[in-house]
């Protein structure tokens, strides 16, 4: 989604290699204390036992 230009992603710096087609932005302000996780797949994909435990963690944190 990011790379179609239909999304903004934050990532830690040390995510970031010189050779990825990303532009890095410095925030200076300090960061909200609470911000949303949206987690999409497709219709027919088949989640990894990982995936699945990640989705049940983000579902039942009490935010």
């Amino acid at each position: 989604m990011i790379k179609a230009n239909l999304g903004v992603a934050m990532l830690v710096s040390d995510a970031v290699t010189d050779a990825d087609p990303l532009t890095s932005l410095y925030i200076t302000d300090p960061l909200p204390e609470r911000f949303n996780i949206s987690v999409a797949t497709r219709k027919d994909y088949v989640l990894t036992e990982d995936e699945e435990r990640l989705v049940r963690i983000l579902n039942e944190m009490n935010v």
